[in-house]
């Protein structure tokens, strides 16, 4: 008789929403990254794909990880054509880190690159932030270990690990990561000098 009433009241409960955080890195649908079969925008990329990678090697891809943007949720960051060697217009989550060169910074330590957060070019050479004005899937390719990958011409894009605890967020790894503050100033320096990205 019990049992009857509480099987009434578990049909009829509605699930509790489950909250989910905002994707911090990943790239934006449109962005061109090159494959072995040449370049391929990114919502096109699938597991098993094989993709060019810093070190001159091609690597598979091992899965991907998918999310959508509302409309007006995030600013994205908007890098006219060239600033870094891209070939065209690109939009960027705050958070993707890009490789750059670093050889020649004294505060450095020796290192020859380094991961900054695309934010970090807020405000230098024509680069903005607009809000997203329709929905926008969000995508990030995994890697069996970390990789910096090529897109859109000339950018270096970093990539997680399978063996990642987040896909999303800014674990260490193998590059050395500079903060948003920090990088700004590098950047600062070496677009006025007209050094930027890796070999320039």
């Amino acid at each position: 008789m019990f049992m009857q009433d509480m099987t009434r009241l578990v049909a009829r409960a509605t699930p509790m929403p489950v909250a989910r955080a905002l994707p911090r890195t990943g790239l934006v649908a449109g962005t061109l990254v090159e494959t072995s079969q040449g370049w391929c925008r990114a919502e096109n990329l699938r597991r098993g794909d094989r993709v060019h990678s810093f070190d001159g090697g091609l690597r598979e891809i091992v899965a991907i990880d998918r999310d959508w943007l509302a409309p007006g949720k995030v600013q994205l960051v908007q890098v006219p054509a060239g600033v870094l060697g891209n070939c065209d217009e690109v939009s960027m989550m705050p958070g993707q880190a890009l490789l750059v060169d670093c050889w020649d910074e004294p505060e450095m330590d020796g290192a020859v690159v380094a991961l900054v957060p695309a934010a970090a070019l807020i405000g230098l050479a024509g680069v903005t932030v607009s809000a997203t004005r329709k929905a926008t899937e969000i995508l990030m390719p995994v890697f069996a270990e970390e990789e910096v990958i090529h897109a859109q011409g000339g950018l270096l894009l970093h990539c997680p690990g399978a063996a990642s605890t987040s896909t999303r967020g800014a674990a260490p790894g193998f590059f050395p990561r500079l903060s948003r503050e920090r990088a700004h100033r590098l950047l600062s320096e070496r677009l006025a000098a007209g050094q930027i990205g890796v070999g320039a």
